[in-house]
């Protein structure tokens, strides 16, 4: 019964780690993003799982503390994406290249969202 217990308990916890955005795997399993840092400054951290070496760290558009929101692989498994939501209401988001950790382009929207309409295309 206890053993029972325990995997329930494990399962509620993993479940809400994953809806709440604290760790994204990319769609072919090769990195791992995990929400990094204190409150304020949250970013996520990157991570090549095969490897088991981190690749980069996201940062936000301004160099003020600013939680992030929201991220997602593309398709592809090779870039990486994070919202940042700044006053105004204004969203930003980064677009890093897998591979070189580089930011690769910026998108911002006029608007508070978490979504990833448009941004990999």
């Amino acid at each position: 019964m206890f053993k029972v217990l325990l995997l329930v308990l494990v399962i509620v916890v993993v479940a809400s780690i994953l809806s709440n955005g604290w760790l994204i795997f990319s769609p072919d399993f090769h990195y791992v993003a995990v929400k990094y840092g204190q409150m304020p400054g949250v970013h996520y951290l990157v991570v090549d799982l095969q490897e088991s070496k981190t690749l980069f760290i996201t940062s936000a558009e301004y160099d003020t503390p600013n939680d992030v929101k929201a991220g997602s692989f593309s398709p592809d498994s090779a870039k990486f994406a994070a919202v940042y939501h700044y006053s105004g209401p204004r969203t930003w988001i980064g677009v890093w290249d897998i591979k070189t950790g580089k930011l690769y382009t910026t998108r911002t929207r006029n608007h508070w969202t978490t979504s990833f309409s448009g941004v990999f295309y």
